[in-house]
């Protein structure tokens, strides 16, 4: 059974089961030029990958929008690459401007539909993102993530920092392990 062995909770197993783990390839392809551009520029780029599973709506994407950019505005990051699958776009209404806070003046308004096509020199979007590459990365400063067991693994295993976004399909049990080490950081509302 792929397991965690301290990171997740202790359960009783039959006797022909033997908890291992993480499972984690011992290698992976490198980062391609797409990402090393990318991340040349930056020290503190946040990794959002919520799964391709995970669809959240509009306005909560919006709010995740939101408080990156404004985590970006006021120097906790400065960089943000979101894996954010296909699917999981079309919650968006892209339209919609999110505003881009500038210390000492008005914000800016920058469309979905913009970010989306990469038109943002801060933010990064894919439909799907090397992971462990990314989270070994010396700029990956810190995994948005939902926190399934596959992520945390990874999270855990590349001594990221992975902060959580709570949503339906979360182990509380996963949540729960990381945050005691001090791996996890919980982010305040649940979707």
């Amino acid at each position: 059974m792929n397991s965690f062995f301290g990171v997740e909770t202790p359960k009783d197993l039959p006797p022909n089961v033997v908890a291992i783990g993480p499972i984690l390839a011992d290698s992976y392809s490198p980062l391609t030029h797409f990402y090393t551009s990318f991340l040349a520029h930056y020290t503190k780029v946040i990794y959002v990958s919520l799964g391709t599973h995970v669809l959240l709506g509009h306005d909560t994407l919006c709010s995740v929008f939101t408080g990156l950019t404004n985590a970006i505005a006021f120097g906790t990051i400065d960089g943000v690459i979101w894996s954010l699958c296909r699917m999981a776009r079309k919650q968006l209404d892209t339209t919609v401007s999110i505003p881009f806070p500038v210390q000492g003046s008005s914000p800016y308004h920058i469309t979905i539909a913009r970010l989306l096509e990469n038109k943002h020199p801060d933010i990064l979007f894919t439909a799907f993102a090397p992971q462990q590459a990314l989270l070994a990365h010396p700029s990956t400063w810190i995994f948005l993530s939902h926190a399934r067991p596959a992520s945390a693994n990874e999270a855990v295993f590349a001594v990221s920092q992975l902060s959580h976004l709570e949503c339906f399909l979360t182990r509380s049990s996963i949540r729960c392990a990381c945050a005691k080490p001090g791996f996890l950081s919980l982010c305040s509302r649940s979707f």
